[in-house]
């Protein structure tokens, strides 16, 4: 249908636009660009001039510095097969080891995945969910005394290598 299509396209188009803006504050953060418009820091640039959270600045600057590094990451966002939620999570884990850290990011690629409550849940075809720590460990929800927040009382099952 017409409207899913453009639905889809918008969000797309809402994670590039994050893409982009995390690349070019990172940039003027690093050519200190915001002295030369009389700001103290990018934050503050940002923060005035463009009408962004300090939460969302605080996203966007070390995404935009890691994705420097992260190069697979970025491309698998460019290719579509990551989206910007995906992609925050994953630079949020970058100094995992380069395979641990491909391996997520293949995962996050081939099968459903969100970021909630700082994890990423991820679900294939076959199965229940998986949960991943900010470390790269999957972890097991503790059903019986879990609550409303998953994670809060998980134990550590295995770490994806």
């Amino acid at each position: 249908d017409e409207v899913v299509e453009r639905i889809h396209g918008a969000l797309r188009s809402y994670d590039t636009g994050n893409r982009f803006l995390a690349f070019f504050l990172n940039d003027m953060e690093e050519r200190e660009l915001f002295h030369q418009l009389g700001y103290s820091c990018t934050a503050h640039y940002a923060r005035t001039n463009l009408n962004i959270s300090k939460s969302k600045i605080y996203e966007l600057l070390p995404a935009g510095r890691s994705l420097r590094k992260l190069t697979e990451i970025d491309h698998r966002f460019w290719k579509g097969d990551l989206s910007w939620s995906q992609v925050r999570l994953l630079v949020r884990v970058g100094n995992l080891p380069p395979r641990t850290l491909s391996n997520l990011s293949s995962l996050c690629a081939t099968c459903h995945s969100h970021v909630h409550e700082g994890f990423l849940t991820v679900k294939g075809d076959a199965g229940s969910p998986m949960f991943f720590n900010l470390r790269g460990q999957r972890i097991q929800p503790d059903y019986e005394t879990t609550s409303t927040k998953i994670g809060s009382t998980c134990s550590t099952s295995e770490t994806i290598t």
